[in-house]
């Protein structure tokens, strides 16, 4: 209360603010009682610091709050459950927001009600638990149109929620980057369906598209399919068959036998154009280079839809292969192994070309999360003096 007491003097300065507690929901009736504005607020952070971040109130409504209602803010990050306590569309000025970013794990439904209180979002941030009965139902409530997000980053903690089936009661229409994470490993129940194409319309106007192979099998792999035959690359494959402007592609988590129907599909063969403008590939591989199981039959996959992309003779309308970048879980020491210099030996005339080809580096760009404050913490040694 002190420190809020204290700020009361320099809210007209402040454009960004980062409140960090125990449990956030009981820290707005304090910041209720201040009674102050902040009339040049941009960006605010709201975190809650507790390990136990789920017990952080409960169903507990929330506090009436109107110091930022009168605040021009735009971003909002939130690490805190406020958002699926009654009461949370009334705490800030959501309509006004344009960048959110909720990284506490909550209810689909909860994103969905979000999505409707921020028309204006241009990006978004959500770590999606599922209740997947209730979007399969399909009310009507919950399809809905957002016609302003450009960016869209879900981290989903699967039981029986699909990210597909999820993004199936949506409507994107300006989407230019896509994100689509898992939290943790996949098991048999946590099966990616197959969706018809019509289900992919939003994947229309992407420019940048992050999916995490571990959608697709062997993890859950089904009875009949075959290493030849892997039931969910084929979704994959019909994602990227809406997505004709496409030019990035992040696989993350690869097995690369498990890649090699999807990187067939987008082998440039005759008439085939599949991705035509793609520049850039980026493949995390979950195999390592040097094992039994990553062969150089493997490879051939890769090597030829690399060389349709990058040789001369591109199909007309088709843009080159700018850089491919390919790294694994032994990326360190998988640097000299002879089979990456056999990779790159193959792929020489494409570098020749001008392709730009990254093997074996650290994966250390992929895709980085909103931190809240930037990054910084306030010093666990600090007290406050009397």
């Amino acid at each position: 209360m002190y420190y809020l007491k204290g700020l009361t003097d320099h809210t007209a300065c402040l454009r960004h603010l980062g409140l960090s507690c125990s449990e956030v929901i009981y820290l707005l009736p304090h910041l209720q009682e201040t009674k102050t504005t902040y009339p040049n607020l941009k960006s605010l952070d709201l975190i809650c610091t507790s390990e136990n971040i789920h017990a952080e109130g409960g169903d507990v409504p929330l506090a009436e709050l109107d110091v930022f209602n009168g605040s021009p803010l735009e971003t909002v990050v939130i690490r805190s459950e406020l958002v699926i306590c009654p009461g949370f569309d009334t705490i800030l000025p959501w309509v006004r927001l344009t960048h959110i970013s909720v990284t506490a794990w909550i209810w689909a439904s909860n994103v969905v009600e979000i999505l409707q209180i921020c028309p204006n979002l241009k990006s978004g941030d959500f770590s999606i638990l599922t209740n997947g009965m209730l979007l399969r139902q399909g009310p009507p409530n919950l399809a809905m149109v957002h016609k302003n997000m450009e960016e869209l980053r879900l981290d989903f903690c699967l039981r029986s929620l699909c990210p597909l089936e999820f993004l199936s009661v949506l409507h994107f229409p300006s989407l230019k980057t896509l994100k689509i994470f898992r939290d943790i490993d996949g098991s048999d129940d946590d099966p990616l369906e197959t969706r018809p194409a019509q289900d992919f319309q939003d994947f229309k106007t992407l420019r940048s598209l992050s999916f995490d192979c571990i959608f697709i099998k062997p993890d859950n792999l089904a009875d009949g399919d075959t290493l030849n035959n892997p039931a969910d690359a084929n979704t994959l494959i019909d994602i990227l068959h809406q997505t004709a402007v496409l030019e990035e592609l992040i696989l993350t988590r690869a097995n690369i036998i498990y890649l090699a129907p999807v990187l067939a599909a987008m082998t440039f063969t005759g008439s085939k154009k599949l991705l035509p403008l793609l520049t850039t590939l980026r493949v995390d591989l979950r195999t390592p280079f040097d094992t039994p199981q990553f062969t150089d039959q493997d490879a051939n996959p890769l090597v030829h839809m690399v060389e349709s992309r990058s040789l001369p003779g591109l199909p007309s309308g088709c843009k080159s292969l700018e850089r491919i970048r390919l790294s694994a879980s032994d990326c360190v020491r998988s640097r000299d192994s002879p089979r990456i210099k056999v990779l790159e030996e193959f792929l020489h005339p494409c570098v020749a070309a001008g392709l730009l080809l990254e093997v074996g580096r650290l994966h250390s760009d992929s895709c980085p999360r909103v931190q809240p404050f930037n990054g910084w913490r306030p010093s666990t040694i600090w007290r406050y003096q009397t």
